[in-house]
């Protein structure tokens, strides 16, 4: 496959794991240094790869840790695929066919050339209040327009920023992410999660 990576970076930093792993598969990437959010980063990615010769595109975000389980992005067939991910521990992920989480999304040219432009946006309600669809279900709900289904064909880790406090008994209860909390990937679940679907995730609890 002709793929051309791109990692989505509020910063221009990417963290080491995801260097590692670019690196164990001799990947060369592209730096997609957005500052006003990853909506305008997406595009100017798309727009840039509509400009080349590639036939697929491969936008990484910067937080996403790839494992074994993340592989077949590299080689699943598909003019739509990706690795679901954890949003924040305790609330909703973005998992199963028919989805979409744009922390290791590869799309094809075909697909990316029926999609009129912005690919990529997120909607509010009519006051401005309410995320009505983020920027994965936006892309979701055009690629659908246009006769092509995602596909999850596997899983990667999520560096999250966040506070973990426990009860009395020592039992770990998740907090919102705070200015301070250390970057960790969850490895367990502490929480259970509200129930999985395809929409965005749910406000954070306070």
């Amino acid at each position: 496959m002709n793929i051309t990576v791109d990692v989505m970076t509020p910063d221009g930093s990417v963290p080491g794991p995801l260097v590692a792993w670019l690196r164990k598969h001799g990947i060369t990437h592209n730096i997609v240094h957005y500052r006003y959010g990853p909506i305008t980063g997406r595009n100017q990615s798309v727009k840039a790869f509509l400009e080349s010769d590639g036939d697929y595109l491969l936008q990484i975000d910067h937080d996403t840790v790839p494992d074994d389980d993340t592989e077949a992005i590299l080689t699943a067939p598909g003019d739509l695929v990706y690795c679901g991910q954890a949003i924040t521990p305790g609330l909703k992920a973005h998992l199963g066919d028919g989805n979409l989480c744009m922390g290791a999304c590869r799309m094809s040219r075909g697909l990316l050339e029926k999609i009129q432009p912005p690919w990529f946006l997120h909607t509010l309600n009519a006051d401005g209040t309410k995320l009505t669809k983020c920027d994965c279900r936006y892309f979701r709900d055009k690629a659908r327009d246009v006769g092509i289904e995602s596909r999850m064909v596997g899983l990667c880790g999520h560096l999250i920023f966040m506070v973990a406090k426990t009860d009395e008994h020592g039992h770990v209860k998740y907090r919102r992410p705070g200015p301070y909390a250390n970057r960790i990937r969850p490895t367990v679940q502490l929480q259970e999660p509200q129930q999985q679907d395809a929409g965005c995730p749910s406000p954070r609890p306070s």
